[in-house]
Order: structure tokens, then sequence, then C-alpha cells
């Protein structure tokens, strides 16, 4: 049975959220960040926003592709993730596994948000802001530009 997601359930992680983007220095940047509504995606990603859940505390847009069965990731559980990465125009930015204590925000916000409430073997897909990634900056990497909206498709290999 696929469960719901719950925009309540995300309150609490966006306050915290607010708080440390409000905590954090601020850079002087002339970036007008990317609106997920206001994208054309690659035709390679096939998203058709109507087909996503917007979660209103966090405009993080979800849909889950593979339900899940085993144990839900809380936070403080140590996670596991197979993950990919694309820009709005279909570029893969990053892939692989990740491990994680889930909660401390060590990932992107968008990736946190995003995984919550998941369970092993679920695969979802988030459209994340700019905000709840790598901001008006980017990735220091340089793959991901300032102002980016980033799409990320994980799957919960283990949560403990």
């Amino acid at each position: 049975m696929r469960s719901p997601i719950h925009p309540a359930r995300f309150g609490s992680l966006a306050l915290v959220a607010l708080a440390a983007a409000c905590s954090s220095s601020t850079v002087d940047v002339d970036v007008e960040p990317e609106v997920i509504e206001e994208l054309t995606f690659a035709a390679s990603l096939d998203i058709d926003l109507a087909e996503y859940t917007l979660v209103e505390s966090t405009g993080i847009y979800v849909k889950d592709l593979v339900e899940g069965t085993g144990v839900q990731a809380q936070t403080q559980s140590l996670v596991e993730v197979d993950y990919k990465a694309w820009l709005a125009d279909g570029t893969l930015i990053y892939q692989g596994i990740r491990q994680w204590q889930f909660g401390n925000f060590d990932q992107p916000l968008g990736m946190e948000y995003g995984i919550l409430f998941l369970q092993e073997g679920a695969v979802r897909r988030m459209i994340v802001p700019p905000a709840l990634g790598w901001g008006l900056t980017g990735s220091s990497d340089g793959r991901v530009p300032p102002g980016a909206v980033v799409i990320f498709e994980v799957e919960l290999l283990e949560a403990i």
C-alpha cells in the first residue's frame, strides 16, 4: 500500500533548515534562482509536474517510483542510498552510493527532506529548489551552477 507524503511531517525539519540558513553568512551574488514551475525539463528526465506531490513546507516536488517494504528512514537513522542527480537540462551531475547519519544535515537539505519516511527498497524522485540544494553559490566542484534546481532519484538501500 502506498503511503502518502504528509507535508506536516516535513514542517519541523523545514524550521531547522530555515534557522540554519539564516545563521549562515550571506554571499553577494547576482544570480536569479531557477523556479521549478517555470522550467522546461529535458525530455530524457520524463518529468510531468502534475504527477508529483508538492511538499509545500519545503518547495520540493516528490514522486514515489517504487514502494518500499523495509525499515523506514527516521531522524538519526544511519542510511545508505543509491542515488543520481541531474540538472533540469538532463545533465547527470552525481551518482553513486552514499551513507550518512540522517538528520545531521551532512547532505543537501533536499536530499534529507526527500528521504524522510522512505522505506528500505523504495525509490523516490525529488525536484529540489535551489534553496534546498546548492543555493545561489552552486557546488564547490562546479557541477551545480548557482541557483540551479536539482533532480534527485534515490533508492533507500538501508536504514539502521
